[in-house]
Protein backbone atom coordinates (compact mmCIF):
# COMPACT_ATOMS: atom_id res chain seq x y z
CA UNK A 1 0.00 0.00 0.00
CA UNK A 2 1.07 3.61 -0.59
CA UNK A 3 -0.28 6.99 0.52
CA UNK A 4 -1.72 9.64 -1.83
CA UNK A 5 -1.33 13.42 -1.31
CA UNK A 6 -4.66 13.66 0.57
CA UNK A 7 -3.51 11.01 3.05
CA UNK A 8 -5.67 8.17 1.69
CA UNK A 9 -4.19 4.78 0.96
CA UNK A 10 -4.15 3.57 -2.62
CA UNK A 11 -3.74 0.00 -3.72
CA UNK A 12 -0.58 -1.34 -5.31
CA UNK A 13 -1.33 -1.22 -9.08
CA UNK A 14 0.54 -4.51 -9.42
CA UNK A 15 -1.63 -6.37 -6.93
CA UNK A 16 -3.66 -8.23 -9.66
CA UNK A 17 -0.39 -9.35 -11.25
CA UNK A 18 1.03 -10.54 -7.93
CA UNK A 19 -2.18 -12.34 -7.03
CA UNK A 20 -2.08 -14.12 -10.43
CA UNK A 21 1.32 -15.52 -9.48
CA UNK A 22 0.08 -16.58 -6.04
CA UNK A 23 -2.94 -18.29 -7.60
CA UNK A 24 -0.73 -20.09 -10.13
CA UNK A 25 1.56 -21.31 -7.35
CA UNK A 26 -1.42 -22.44 -5.25
CA UNK A 27 -3.39 -24.07 -8.07
CA UNK A 28 -0.43 -26.19 -9.13
CA UNK A 29 0.91 -26.81 -5.59
CA UNK A 30 4.32 -25.56 -6.72
CA UNK A 31 5.81 -24.94 -3.26
CA UNK A 32 5.47 -26.31 0.24
CA UNK A 33 6.26 -24.32 3.37
CA UNK A 34 10.00 -24.44 4.02
CA UNK A 35 10.99 -25.21 0.41
CA UNK A 36 14.34 -23.95 -0.81
CA UNK A 37 13.82 -22.73 -4.37
CA UNK A 38 16.57 -22.32 -6.97
CA UNK A 39 15.72 -19.66 -9.57
CA UNK A 40 17.33 -19.84 -13.00
CA UNK A 41 18.44 -16.29 -13.82
CA UNK A 42 20.03 -15.34 -17.13
CA UNK A 43 19.77 -11.59 -16.52
CA UNK A 44 17.01 -11.11 -19.08
CA UNK A 45 13.66 -9.48 -18.33
CA UNK A 46 11.78 -12.73 -17.66
CA UNK A 47 14.22 -14.20 -15.17
CA UNK A 48 14.80 -10.87 -13.38
CA UNK A 49 11.03 -10.49 -12.99
CA UNK A 50 10.81 -14.07 -11.70
CA UNK A 51 13.41 -13.77 -8.95
CA UNK A 52 12.22 -10.28 -7.97
CA UNK A 53 8.58 -11.38 -7.72
CA UNK A 54 9.47 -14.47 -5.72
CA UNK A 55 11.66 -12.36 -3.42
CA UNK A 56 8.64 -10.19 -2.61
CA UNK A 57 6.45 -13.27 -2.10
CA UNK A 58 8.98 -15.43 -0.22
CA UNK A 59 7.70 -14.55 3.30
CA UNK A 60 4.09 -15.10 2.23
CA UNK A 61 4.91 -18.43 0.56
CA UNK A 62 7.30 -19.51 3.35
CA UNK A 63 10.13 -20.26 0.93
CA UNK A 64 13.80 -19.31 0.66
CA UNK A 65 15.55 -18.55 -2.61
CA UNK A 66 18.84 -18.98 -4.40
CA UNK A 67 20.03 -17.93 -7.86
CA UNK A 68 21.66 -20.12 -10.50
CA UNK A 69 23.40 -18.56 -13.51
CA UNK A 70 25.07 -20.53 -16.29
CA UNK A 71 27.51 -18.91 -18.69
CA UNK A 72 27.07 -20.82 -21.96
CA UNK A 73 30.12 -19.18 -23.53
CA UNK A 74 28.24 -18.58 -26.78
CA UNK A 75 28.02 -14.79 -27.00
CA UNK A 76 30.39 -11.90 -26.28
CA UNK A 77 27.80 -10.43 -23.88
CA UNK A 78 28.00 -13.50 -21.60
CA UNK A 79 30.61 -12.08 -19.21
CA UNK A 80 28.63 -8.85 -18.74
CA UNK A 81 25.48 -10.88 -18.05
CA UNK A 82 27.32 -12.92 -15.41
CA UNK A 83 28.48 -9.73 -13.68
CA UNK A 84 24.95 -8.31 -13.84
CA UNK A 85 23.46 -11.40 -12.18
CA UNK A 86 26.14 -11.28 -9.47
CA UNK A 87 25.20 -7.67 -8.70
CA UNK A 88 21.50 -8.59 -8.67
CA UNK A 89 22.09 -11.45 -6.21
CA UNK A 90 23.90 -9.03 -3.89
CA UNK A 91 21.04 -6.50 -4.06
CA UNK A 92 18.52 -9.23 -3.22
CA UNK A 93 20.84 -10.79 -0.62
CA UNK A 94 20.45 -14.24 -2.23
CA UNK A 95 23.08 -16.98 -2.59
CA UNK A 96 24.48 -17.24 -6.12
CA UNK A 97 25.61 -20.42 -7.89
CA UNK A 98 27.46 -19.92 -11.16
CA UNK A 99 29.25 -22.07 -13.69
CA UNK A 100 30.79 -21.64 -17.15
CA UNK A 101 30.42 -24.43 -19.72
CA UNK A 102 31.55 -24.63 -23.33
CA UNK A 103 28.18 -25.48 -24.88
CA UNK A 104 29.63 -25.43 -28.41
CA UNK A 105 32.09 -28.19 -27.46
CA UNK A 106 29.31 -30.17 -25.76
CA UNK A 107 27.22 -29.82 -28.89
CA UNK A 108 29.99 -31.16 -31.12
CA UNK A 109 30.73 -34.07 -28.78
CA UNK A 110 27.10 -35.18 -28.52
CA UNK A 111 26.07 -34.15 -32.07
CA UNK A 112 23.12 -32.03 -31.00
CA UNK A 113 21.55 -28.85 -32.26
CA UNK A 114 22.78 -25.73 -30.49
CA UNK A 115 19.40 -25.24 -28.80
CA UNK A 116 19.22 -28.83 -27.58
CA UNK A 117 22.82 -28.78 -26.32
CA UNK A 118 22.23 -25.55 -24.40
CA UNK A 119 19.06 -26.96 -22.88
CA UNK A 120 20.71 -30.21 -21.75
CA UNK A 121 23.67 -28.38 -20.22
CA UNK A 122 21.44 -25.84 -18.46
CA UNK A 123 19.06 -28.36 -16.88
CA UNK A 124 21.96 -30.60 -15.84
CA UNK A 125 23.54 -27.59 -14.12
CA UNK A 126 20.32 -26.72 -12.27
CA UNK A 127 19.92 -30.28 -11.03
CA UNK A 128 23.55 -30.54 -9.88
CA UNK A 129 23.22 -27.32 -7.90
CA UNK A 130 19.91 -28.45 -6.40
CA UNK A 131 21.36 -31.77 -5.29
CA UNK A 132 24.53 -30.23 -3.88
CA UNK A 133 22.80 -27.42 -1.95
CA UNK A 134 19.49 -28.95 -0.93
CA UNK A 135 17.04 -27.07 -3.16
CA UNK A 136 13.69 -28.82 -3.46
CA UNK A 137 12.38 -26.85 -6.45
CA UNK A 138 13.79 -25.16 -9.57
CA UNK A 139 11.82 -22.07 -10.69
CA UNK A 140 12.07 -20.88 -14.30
CA UNK A 141 10.75 -17.71 -15.94
CA UNK A 142 8.61 -19.05 -18.79
CA UNK A 143 5.43 -17.00 -19.23
CA UNK A 144 2.16 -17.06 -21.18
CA UNK A 145 3.65 -15.74 -24.43
CA UNK A 146 6.43 -18.37 -24.36
CA UNK A 147 3.74 -21.00 -23.98
CA UNK A 148 1.70 -19.61 -26.89
CA UNK A 149 4.76 -19.53 -29.14
CA UNK A 150 5.62 -23.12 -28.23
CA UNK A 151 2.09 -24.31 -29.01
CA UNK A 152 2.07 -22.58 -32.40
CA UNK A 153 5.53 -23.91 -33.27
CA UNK A 154 4.47 -27.46 -32.34
CA UNK A 155 1.26 -27.07 -34.33
CA UNK A 156 3.26 -26.09 -37.42
CA UNK A 157 5.39 -29.19 -36.94
CA UNK A 158 2.30 -31.42 -36.86
CA UNK A 159 2.53 -32.29 -33.17
CA UNK A 160 -0.06 -34.26 -31.23
CA UNK A 161 -1.66 -33.56 -27.82
CA UNK A 162 1.64 -33.58 -25.94
CA UNK A 163 3.11 -30.82 -28.13
CA UNK A 164 -0.12 -28.82 -28.05
CA UNK A 165 -0.03 -28.95 -24.23
CA UNK A 166 2.81 -26.44 -24.44
CA UNK A 167 5.06 -25.74 -21.47
CA UNK A 168 3.88 -27.55 -18.31
CA UNK A 169 3.52 -25.39 -15.16
CA UNK A 170 5.14 -28.22 -13.15
CA UNK A 171 7.43 -30.93 -14.45
CA UNK A 172 8.78 -33.93 -12.56
CA UNK A 173 7.37 -32.35 -9.37
CA UNK A 174 10.53 -30.23 -9.24
CA UNK A 175 10.68 -27.72 -12.11
CA UNK A 176 8.04 -25.00 -11.65
CA UNK A 177 7.00 -21.97 -13.69
CA UNK A 178 5.19 -19.43 -11.47
CA UNK A 179 4.89 -16.84 -14.29
CA UNK A 180 3.17 -19.14 -16.79
CA UNK A 181 -0.14 -17.19 -16.60
CA UNK A 182 1.43 -13.74 -17.07
CA UNK A 183 1.98 -11.98 -20.39
CA UNK A 184 5.36 -10.60 -21.41
CA UNK A 185 3.95 -7.05 -21.25
CA UNK A 186 2.87 -7.62 -17.65
CA UNK A 187 6.38 -8.61 -16.67
CA UNK A 188 7.79 -5.50 -18.33
CA UNK A 189 5.22 -3.40 -16.44
CA UNK A 190 6.37 -5.00 -13.18
CA UNK A 191 10.02 -4.29 -13.95
CA UNK A 192 9.25 -0.68 -14.86
CA UNK A 193 7.15 -0.13 -11.73
CA UNK A 194 9.86 -1.56 -9.46
CA UNK A 195 12.58 0.28 -11.42
CA UNK A 196 14.47 -2.94 -12.05
CA UNK A 197 17.16 -3.22 -14.69
CA UNK A 198 17.78 -6.23 -16.91
CA UNK A 199 19.95 -7.18 -19.88
CA UNK A 200 18.74 -7.86 -23.42
CA UNK A 201 19.81 -10.84 -25.50
CA UNK A 202 20.31 -9.64 -29.11
CA UNK A 203 19.79 -13.17 -30.45
CA UNK A 204 16.09 -12.90 -29.50
CA UNK A 205 15.65 -10.50 -32.41
CA UNK A 206 17.43 -12.72 -34.97
CA UNK A 207 14.66 -13.82 -37.33
CA UNK A 208 16.83 -16.52 -38.89
CA UNK A 209 15.61 -18.69 -36.02
CA UNK A 210 12.17 -20.28 -36.32
CA UNK A 211 10.93 -19.27 -32.89
CA UNK A 212 11.91 -15.63 -33.44
CA UNK A 213 10.13 -15.57 -36.81
CA UNK A 214 7.03 -16.90 -35.12
CA UNK A 215 7.32 -14.21 -32.43
CA UNK A 216 8.17 -11.25 -34.63
CA UNK A 217 6.48 -12.12 -37.94
CA UNK A 218 3.77 -14.77 -37.77
CA UNK A 219 2.09 -13.87 -34.47
CA UNK A 220 1.83 -10.13 -35.29
CA UNK A 221 0.25 -11.06 -38.64
CA UNK A 222 -2.30 -13.31 -36.92
CA UNK A 223 -3.01 -10.62 -34.33
CA UNK A 224 -3.61 -8.04 -37.06
CA UNK A 225 -5.57 -10.12 -39.56
CA UNK A 226 -7.30 -12.89 -37.60
CA UNK A 227 -7.34 -12.75 -33.80
CA UNK A 228 -6.00 -9.90 -31.68
CA UNK A 229 -6.04 -12.22 -28.65
CA UNK A 230 -4.17 -15.11 -30.30
CA UNK A 231 -1.60 -15.36 -27.49
CA UNK A 232 -4.32 -15.80 -24.90
CA UNK A 233 -6.15 -18.25 -27.18
CA UNK A 234 -3.06 -20.41 -27.72
CA UNK A 235 -2.27 -20.39 -24.00
CA UNK A 236 -5.86 -21.46 -23.28
CA UNK A 237 -5.51 -24.26 -25.84
CA UNK A 238 -2.38 -25.44 -24.05
CA UNK A 239 -4.15 -25.41 -20.70
CA UNK A 240 -7.16 -27.36 -21.99
CA UNK A 241 -5.06 -29.84 -23.94
CA UNK A 242 -2.64 -30.26 -21.05
CA UNK A 243 -5.47 -31.09 -18.63
CA UNK A 244 -7.01 -33.56 -21.06
CA UNK A 245 -3.64 -35.09 -21.87
CA UNK A 246 -2.97 -35.54 -18.14
CA UNK A 247 -6.32 -37.30 -17.78
CA UNK A 248 -5.63 -39.53 -20.77
CA UNK A 249 -2.26 -40.46 -19.32
CA UNK A 250 -4.02 -41.55 -16.11
CA UNK A 251 -6.35 -43.71 -18.24
CA UNK A 252 -3.32 -45.28 -19.92
CA UNK A 253 -1.55 -45.99 -16.59
CA UNK A 254 -3.12 -49.45 -16.07
CA UNK A 255 -2.47 -50.32 -19.73
CA UNK A 256 1.20 -49.45 -19.23
CA UNK A 257 1.32 -51.54 -16.04
CA UNK A 258 0.13 -54.51 -18.09
CA UNK A 259 2.18 -53.98 -21.26
CA UNK A 260 5.49 -52.51 -20.00
CA UNK A 261 8.13 -54.39 -18.02
CA UNK A 262 11.56 -53.09 -17.08
CA UNK A 263 14.01 -55.84 -16.12
CA UNK A 264 16.91 -53.39 -15.65
CA UNK A 265 17.99 -49.80 -16.37
CA UNK A 266 19.31 -50.68 -19.83
CA UNK A 267 16.14 -52.09 -21.37
CA UNK A 268 12.35 -51.98 -21.41
CA UNK A 269 10.09 -54.79 -22.64
CA UNK A 270 6.67 -54.39 -24.26
CA UNK A 271 4.19 -57.28 -24.22
CA UNK A 272 3.24 -57.59 -27.90
CA UNK A 273 -0.04 -59.41 -27.16
CA UNK A 274 -1.17 -56.67 -24.77
CA UNK A 275 -0.10 -53.97 -27.23
CA UNK A 276 -1.85 -55.72 -30.11
CA UNK A 277 -5.19 -55.60 -28.28
CA UNK A 278 -5.12 -51.80 -28.01
CA UNK A 279 -6.53 -49.28 -30.44
CA UNK A 280 -3.89 -47.20 -32.22
CA UNK A 281 -4.23 -44.10 -29.98
CA UNK A 282 -3.60 -45.81 -26.61
CA UNK A 283 -0.98 -48.05 -28.23
CA UNK A 284 0.97 -44.95 -29.25
CA UNK A 285 0.79 -43.62 -25.70
CA UNK A 286 2.03 -46.90 -24.26
CA UNK A 287 4.96 -47.00 -26.70
CA UNK A 288 5.83 -43.35 -25.97
CA UNK A 289 5.76 -44.10 -22.25
CA UNK A 290 8.15 -47.05 -22.74
CA UNK A 291 10.61 -44.95 -24.76
CA UNK A 292 10.51 -42.09 -22.24
CA UNK A 293 11.07 -44.59 -19.42
CA UNK A 294 14.29 -45.76 -21.08
CA UNK A 295 15.58 -42.47 -22.53
CA UNK A 296 14.25 -39.98 -19.99
CA UNK A 297 12.68 -37.88 -22.78
CA UNK A 298 11.09 -38.08 -26.23
CA UNK A 299 13.23 -35.52 -28.06
CA UNK A 300 13.80 -36.39 -31.74
CA UNK A 301 11.37 -39.33 -31.46
CA UNK A 302 8.87 -38.82 -34.27
CA UNK A 303 5.40 -40.04 -35.16
CA UNK A 304 7.11 -42.30 -37.71
CA UNK A 305 9.26 -43.94 -35.02
CA UNK A 306 6.23 -44.65 -32.82
CA UNK A 307 4.21 -46.22 -35.63
CA UNK A 308 7.24 -48.23 -36.81
CA UNK A 309 7.50 -49.77 -33.34
CA UNK A 310 3.80 -50.62 -33.29
CA UNK A 311 4.09 -52.25 -36.71
CA UNK A 312 7.14 -54.20 -35.53
CA UNK A 313 5.34 -55.34 -32.37
CA UNK A 314 2.28 -56.57 -34.24
CA UNK A 315 4.07 -58.06 -37.28
CA UNK A 316 4.51 -61.79 -37.66
CA UNK A 317 8.30 -61.66 -38.25
CA UNK A 318 10.63 -61.83 -35.27
CA UNK A 319 13.86 -61.04 -37.16
CA UNK A 320 13.30 -57.30 -37.41
CA UNK A 321 14.57 -54.15 -35.78
CA UNK A 322 13.88 -50.40 -35.51
CA UNK A 323 16.57 -47.90 -34.52
CA UNK A 324 15.55 -44.87 -32.43
CA UNK A 325 17.41 -41.61 -31.77
CA UNK A 326 19.72 -41.77 -28.78
CA UNK A 327 21.20 -45.20 -29.60
CA UNK A 328 18.07 -47.15 -28.69
CA UNK A 329 17.53 -50.39 -30.59
CA UNK A 330 14.12 -52.09 -30.74
CA UNK A 331 13.73 -55.73 -31.76
CA UNK A 332 11.15 -58.45 -31.40
CA UNK A 333 11.82 -61.58 -29.40
CA UNK A 334 9.02 -64.13 -29.09
CA UNK A 335 6.10 -62.26 -27.45
CA UNK A 336 8.10 -59.19 -26.45
CA UNK A 337 9.28 -56.01 -28.10
CA UNK A 338 12.59 -55.15 -26.48
CA UNK A 339 13.86 -51.56 -26.33
CA UNK A 340 17.52 -51.56 -25.40
CA UNK A 341 20.28 -49.00 -24.94
CA UNK A 342 23.03 -49.77 -27.44
CA UNK A 343 26.76 -49.33 -26.84
CA UNK A 344 27.38 -47.94 -30.32
CA UNK A 345 25.98 -47.61 -33.83
CA UNK A 346 24.46 -50.68 -35.36
CA UNK A 347 26.81 -52.78 -37.44
CA UNK A 348 25.94 -54.27 -40.86
CA UNK A 349 23.90 -57.44 -40.40
CA UNK A 350 24.72 -60.88 -41.65
CA UNK A 351 22.42 -62.68 -44.09
CA UNK A 352 21.14 -64.83 -41.20
CA UNK A 353 19.77 -61.75 -39.41
CA UNK A 354 17.64 -59.58 -41.70
CA UNK A 355 17.41 -55.92 -40.66
CA UNK A 356 14.25 -54.32 -39.39
CA UNK A 357 12.77 -51.06 -40.64
CA UNK A 358 14.08 -47.69 -39.57
CA UNK A 359 12.78 -44.27 -40.41
CA UNK A 360 13.73 -40.64 -39.81
CA UNK A 361 11.37 -37.81 -40.73
CA UNK A 362 12.62 -34.37 -41.81
CA UNK A 363 10.05 -31.58 -41.51
CA UNK A 364 10.23 -28.46 -43.66
CA UNK A 365 10.33 -26.32 -40.51
CA UNK A 366 13.60 -27.94 -39.48
CA UNK A 367 15.34 -26.55 -42.56
CA UNK A 368 14.71 -22.83 -42.07
CA UNK A 369 17.34 -21.95 -39.47
CA UNK A 370 20.95 -21.16 -40.38
CA UNK A 371 22.19 -24.24 -38.52
CA UNK A 372 22.44 -27.44 -40.53
CA UNK A 373 20.30 -30.42 -39.50
CA UNK A 374 22.17 -33.65 -38.77
CA UNK A 375 20.55 -37.08 -38.45
CA UNK A 376 22.49 -40.04 -37.08
CA UNK A 377 21.64 -43.18 -39.07
CA UNK A 378 22.33 -45.67 -36.33
CA UNK A 379 21.78 -48.68 -38.59
CA UNK A 380 24.86 -47.77 -40.66
CA UNK A 381 26.86 -45.62 -38.25
CA UNK A 382 26.76 -42.77 -40.79
CA UNK A 383 25.05 -39.42 -40.61
CA UNK A 384 23.05 -37.28 -43.03
CA UNK A 385 23.53 -33.51 -43.00
CA UNK A 386 20.84 -31.22 -44.44
CA UNK A 387 21.56 -27.58 -45.24
CA UNK A 388 19.16 -25.11 -46.85
CA UNK A 389 20.90 -22.74 -49.27
CA UNK A 390 19.09 -19.66 -50.55
CA UNK A 391 22.11 -18.82 -52.73
CA UNK A 392 24.01 -21.51 -54.60
CA UNK A 393 26.95 -22.03 -56.93
CA UNK A 394 26.33 -24.27 -59.94
CA UNK A 395 30.04 -25.16 -60.28
CA UNK A 396 30.17 -26.50 -56.72
CA UNK A 397 27.06 -28.56 -57.32
CA UNK A 398 28.52 -30.18 -60.43
CA UNK A 399 31.67 -31.24 -58.56
CA UNK A 400 30.05 -32.44 -55.35
CA UNK A 401 30.58 -36.21 -55.81
CA UNK A 402 28.42 -39.18 -54.85
CA UNK A 403 28.25 -38.40 -51.12
CA UNK A 404 26.58 -35.00 -51.60
CA UNK A 405 23.61 -34.00 -53.71
CA UNK A 406 21.29 -31.01 -54.15
CA UNK A 407 17.53 -30.61 -54.61
CA UNK A 408 15.12 -27.84 -55.52
CA UNK A 409 13.21 -27.48 -52.23
CA UNK A 410 10.06 -26.26 -53.95
CA UNK A 411 9.81 -29.55 -55.89
CA UNK A 412 9.97 -31.71 -52.76
CA UNK A 413 7.08 -33.03 -50.66
CA UNK A 414 7.57 -32.73 -46.90
CA UNK A 415 8.14 -34.34 -44.55
CA UNK A 416 11.04 -36.14 -46.19
CA UNK A 417 11.75 -39.66 -45.00
CA UNK A 418 15.04 -41.49 -44.64
CA UNK A 419 14.48 -45.23 -44.43
CA UNK A 420 16.29 -48.41 -45.31
CA UNK A 421 16.00 -50.16 -48.66
CA UNK A 422 13.03 -52.48 -49.09
CA UNK A 423 12.80 -55.28 -51.67
CA UNK A 424 10.94 -54.09 -54.75
CA UNK A 425 11.99 -50.45 -54.39
CA UNK A 426 12.21 -48.57 -57.71
CA UNK A 427 13.17 -45.04 -58.69
CA UNK A 428 13.93 -42.92 -61.73
CA UNK A 429 17.69 -42.15 -61.85
CA UNK A 430 18.81 -38.68 -62.87
CA UNK A 431 18.82 -38.31 -66.65
CA UNK A 432 16.42 -41.21 -67.25
CA UNK A 433 12.69 -41.33 -67.98
CA UNK A 434 11.75 -44.85 -66.87
CA UNK A 435 12.03 -46.36 -63.41
CA UNK A 436 14.71 -48.81 -62.37
CA UNK A 437 14.87 -51.35 -59.54
CA UNK A 438 17.24 -50.46 -56.72
CA UNK A 439 18.37 -54.08 -56.75
CA UNK A 440 19.85 -53.47 -60.21
CA UNK A 441 21.59 -50.30 -58.96
CA UNK A 442 23.13 -52.30 -56.12
CA UNK A 443 24.29 -55.01 -58.52
CA UNK A 444 25.91 -52.37 -60.76
CA UNK A 445 27.68 -50.81 -57.77
CA UNK A 446 28.64 -54.25 -56.38
CA UNK A 447 26.92 -53.61 -53.02
CA UNK A 448 26.86 -56.77 -50.88
CA UNK A 449 23.57 -58.05 -49.50
CA UNK A 450 24.21 -57.11 -45.85
CA UNK A 451 25.03 -53.50 -46.84
CA UNK A 452 22.14 -53.05 -49.26
CA UNK A 453 19.64 -54.22 -46.63
CA UNK A 454 20.51 -51.27 -44.39
CA UNK A 455 21.30 -48.80 -47.17
CA UNK A 456 19.43 -45.52 -46.53
CA UNK A 457 17.19 -44.02 -49.18
CA UNK A 458 15.71 -40.50 -49.14
CA UNK A 459 11.99 -40.34 -49.96
CA UNK A 460 9.88 -37.33 -50.98
CA UNK A 461 6.17 -38.14 -51.04
CA UNK A 462 6.02 -41.56 -52.69
CA UNK A 463 9.25 -41.09 -54.67
CA UNK A 464 12.76 -42.23 -53.77
CA UNK A 465 14.93 -39.24 -54.65
CA UNK A 466 18.35 -40.49 -53.56
CA UNK A 467 19.98 -43.83 -52.82
CA UNK A 468 22.48 -42.40 -50.38
CA UNK A 469 26.05 -42.67 -51.59
CA UNK A 470 25.03 -44.22 -54.94
CA UNK A 471 22.52 -42.58 -57.31
CA UNK A 472 20.06 -39.71 -57.12
CA UNK A 473 16.75 -39.42 -58.92
CA UNK A 474 15.33 -37.14 -61.58
CA UNK A 475 12.79 -35.84 -59.06
CA UNK A 476 13.72 -32.54 -57.44
CA UNK A 477 16.63 -31.68 -59.72
CA UNK A 478 17.64 -28.03 -59.71
CA UNK A 479 17.51 -25.66 -62.65
CA UNK A 480 18.30 -22.01 -63.36
CA UNK A 481 14.86 -21.16 -62.02
CA UNK A 482 15.49 -22.82 -58.65
CA UNK A 483 15.40 -20.27 -55.82
CA UNK A 484 15.95 -22.44 -52.73
CA UNK A 485 18.29 -25.43 -52.73
CA UNK A 486 18.60 -28.26 -50.21
CA UNK A 487 22.09 -29.68 -49.87
CA UNK A 488 22.19 -33.24 -48.48
CA UNK A 489 25.46 -34.90 -47.51
CA UNK A 490 25.95 -38.49 -46.41
CA UNK A 491 28.98 -38.98 -44.15
CA UNK A 492 30.16 -42.56 -43.67
CA UNK A 493 31.56 -43.76 -40.31
CA UNK A 494 35.19 -43.70 -41.44
CA UNK A 495 34.78 -40.08 -42.66
CA UNK A 496 33.62 -38.63 -39.32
Amino acid sequence: MSTSQNGCFKADPLKPLIETVVKTVTDHDMFKAGDQVLTGVSGGSDSVALVSLLSELAPRLSITLGIAHLNHGLRPEAENEARFVKTLSQKLALPLHTESIDVAAYRRKHRLSLEEAAREVRYSFYKRVSTAHGYQKIALGHHRDDNAEMVLMNLLRGSGPLGLSGIPPVRQNMIVRPLINLARTQLLTFLDNRQLEYVSDPSNADTRFTRNRIRHTLLPLIQKEFNANILEALHRTATITGDENQWLESVVDPLCDTAIHRPDEHQVHLDTAALGQLARAPARRVVRRAIAMLRGNLRRVTFGHIDALIRLATAGSVNARVDLPGLIGAFKQENRLILKKMDGPRQPLSSESPPGPYGYLVEAGQLTDPESLTLEIEATGGRVIFKRRDTWDASKIRGSGQQTTFFDIEQLSFPLLIRNYQPGDRFTPLGMHGSKKLKKIFNEHKVCRSDREICPVLVSGDDIIWVLGHRRAETGKISRQSRHVLEVKYVLPDEK
